[in-house]
């Protein structure tokens, strides 16, 4: 039995956040090959606004081989930021799915969690 092929992708992506801020996200992946057409990737980088505020992010994606496309879907969370621009993304979990190729789109979705909080009053 061989082991897993292991491969490290750097990417630079420039974009859109929330459709109007321009920001650049710089992110390396380690995947790996479970089989031809199967790959778990774990994920870093930072996103950066033209105005230099960040903020940074780690990932856990799986990758599927469609129609000789790598397609990725996975779950990132943001850490904290300074940043007012970026703050919406402070601890923030999101979904995502991208693929390999170039001009390509990639999408993510905020998870928004409800805290639902219960006041009891004093009983009488």
């Amino acid at each position: 039995m061989f082991p897993y092929l292991i491969t490290k992708q750097r990417y630079l992506e420039n974009g859109l956040l929330n459709g109007v801020e321009n920001v650049t996200n710089n992110q390396t992946y380690i995947n790996t090959h479970i089989s031809d057409g199967l790959l778990l990737g774990r994920g870093n980088g930072i996103i950066e606004t033209m105005d230099g505020q960040n903020i940074t992010w780690v990932s856990s994606d799986l990758g599927r081989l469609i129609d000789n496309k790598w397609v990725f879907y996975g779950v990132t969370l943001f850490n904290n930021t300074h940043s007012d621009s970026l703050s919406v993304l402070n601890n923030s979990i999101a979904l995502s799915k991208s693929a390999s190729g170039p001009i390509l789109p990639d999408y993510m979705w905020l998870l928004e969690l409800f805290i639902e909080e219960t006041i009891f009053g004093a009983l009488k």
